[in-house]
């Protein structure tokens, strides 16, 4: 069976939606660079892990959803071209006629909005 994309059309009706990518094992990094580079808009929400390594407290920002991505194709773009970009394990896609996942653009909005709130928060210690 074939899996099928959305068509330049059915995009256009999507136009502030948001599409999900499983990347690669630690690959987020170079299948967004990837993907940029193709046109996509890309979004890889982050939060900062707190660790103690060797008795002491380490701090590094980690990616919220491992592995995963959230795509906007460009104007008139395809969704097809994803699969085959170095990085991208595939496209998140349900039900038998594999509909890609869709993530309103408020959600997207939320995410960065909490993003950066946690950024401007300094913490204590």
């Amino acid at each position: 069976m074939r899996e099928t994309s959305p068509s330049v059309e059915s995009l256009e009706e999507f136009e502030d939606t948001w599409f999900v990518v499983l990347t690669k094992p630690r690959m987020e990094a170079l299948a967004q660079l990837n993907l940029e580079r193709q046109g996509y808009l890309c979004y890889a929400p982050r939060i900062l892990e707190e660790r103690v390594v060797r008795k002491q407290l380490v701090r590094r920002e980690v990616p919220l959803f491992p592995r995963y991505l959230f795509i906007q194709p460009g104007e008139a773009m395809s969704l097809y071209s994803v699969r085959s970009t170095l990085g991208v394990a595939q496209l998140v896609s349900f039900g038998p006629q594999k509909t890609p996942g869709r993530v309103p653009a408020i959600t997207i909005q939320a995410l960065k909005t909490e993003e950066a709130l946690r950024s401007q928060t300094k913490p204590c210690g």
